[in-house]
């Protein structure tokens, strides 16, 4: 019999994949996440899911910014639901950043898929970069060890290289819902993250993984200085995981100042 076949009633395992929740998680200042609340209702409606974003006091650790969290099971449903989350950061203006010349969006990822989404030697991400222009920053330290560290990735760039950067981070989500560290790593409050044990920092050497884009120069870069407090609000995916640099899978990524 051709095609995949069920097994004691159940979906075939591909199925029962895709059938599995999907937390995207970014960071978003006190202005975005006004306007975010004013747009939760429709937004959870895209994305057939839900959003939740935390309040009061309740911030990531070492900045001023809440932490978002949009939870779907249809991928199609989730991309068109991250879309209108991106529209609304450019035009609430809360990820406006160097004087209006360009915009920043901060996600929120596991060190795993961080590392999937460099990938060896830095070619996913440097591929990323050179098809959608977009500057590709990560923070030095993760918060907690292992796969489902949180690690905090920002990209820099116009609002469509951002929407196409998320994009791609959304289907390196995607390909770990079913892994057994998964399901915490959703769930994690910021009341956790304050207790978590930071990774090992990252070596601040330079590694141009990115080429340029219209003269713009692509790298990759570490941000020693942690997830970046005040009310601005950093950059979209792109990512690094420590443990990956320590089995030789990349080479050390550079400061990039700006």
């Amino acid at each position: 019999m051709m095609g995949e076949s069920q097994e004691d009633g159940q979906p075939p395992a591909k199925k029962r994949h895709e059938m599995l929740p999907m937390t995207f998680k970014f960071l978003a200042n006190k202005a975005m996440a006004s306007a975010l609340r004013q747009n939760a209702m429709s937004i959870g409606a895209l994305a057939q899911g839900s959003l939740h974003i935390t309040d009061g006091g309740d911030f990531y650790p070492g900045t001023s910014s809440y932490v978002s969290s949009l939870e779907a099971i249809d991928p199609t449903a989730m991309v068109s639901a991250v879309r209108q989350v991106t529209n609304i950061a450019v035009e609430s203006g809360a990820c406006v950043v160097d004087h209006g010349r360009e915009l920043r969006f901060t996600c929120v990822m596991p060190s795993k898929s961080v590392s999937a989404l460099i990938g060896v030697a830095g070619a996913n991400v440097q591929q990323l970069q050179k098809a959608t222009g977009a500057h590709i920053h990560v923070d030095s330290t993760a918060l907690g060890f292992g796969p489902g560290g949180d690690r905090v990735v920002h990209v820099h760039g116009s609002a469509q290289s951002i929407e196409q950067a998320v994009e791609r981070v959304l289907n390196v989500l995607k390909d770990f819902v079913d892994q057994p560290w998964y399901g915490k790593w959703a769930e994690r409050t910021n009341e956790d993250r304050l207790d978590a044990l930071e990774a090992p920092p990252l070596p601040s050497q330079e590694a141009n993984l990115g080429g340029s884009r219209g003269g713009a120069d692509a790298s990759v870069a570490v941000n020693p200085g942690g997830a970046g407090g005040g009310d601005v609000m950093p950059g979209v995916m792109g990512g690094l995981m420590g443990g990956a640099m320590a089995m030789g899978m990349m080479n050390p990524m550079a400061m990039m100042m700006g």
